[in-house]
């Protein structure tokens, strides 16, 4: 019995790959996202009526977290160069469903780092130590499998 394409994808899987870097275990993608702002035009006459127009598209930056490990010095250092020299990369986001197939993927074209946040640490056993990396970019594209 072939699987249902339309099997939604858990929040829980997902993928994400910024450029050549392969950096896994990211645990979660906040502020994928976009907004058109609006101009309203008001009718004249009787002036009973406002036309909403689109004008310009926003994106949010996006936020993702991860634990700390052997990857890290990887997006510390991406978001350091980009000091010195800003690299622009395509970052891809990819939702999985529960039979580890893409569901869909967001492509961000020009990401780049603007804010690093380390781990806070603590004795406490129960606590993982965790980094978050956002980053800006000139928009996405979806993209669902066929």
């Amino acid at each position: 019995m072939a699987a249902d394409p339309r099997e939604p994808a858990l929040a829980l899987r997902f993928a994400v790959s910024i450029g050549a870097m392969t950096i896994e275990r990211f645990v979660t993608c906040d502020g994928l996202s976009a907004e058109y702002e609006v101009d309203e035009y008001r009718e004249g006459g009787q002036g009973g009526f406002v036309h909403r127009l689109p004008v310009r598209l926003k994106h949010t930056n996006v936020k993702l977290t991860r634990p700390i490990d052997a990857d890290s010095g990887q997006i510390a250092a991406w978001f350091t160069a980009t000091r010195l020299r800003p690299e622009r990369h395509v970052a891809t986001i990819t939702a999985y469903d529960g039979n580890g197939r893409g569901v869909a993927s967001w492509e961000l074209s020009g990401a780049w780092p603007i804010k690093y946040t380390g781990p806070q640490l603590s004795a406490v056993a129960t606590q993982v130590a965790i980094e978050t990396i956002e980053i800006a970019h000139n928009g996405f594209e979806t993209t669902v499998p066929a």
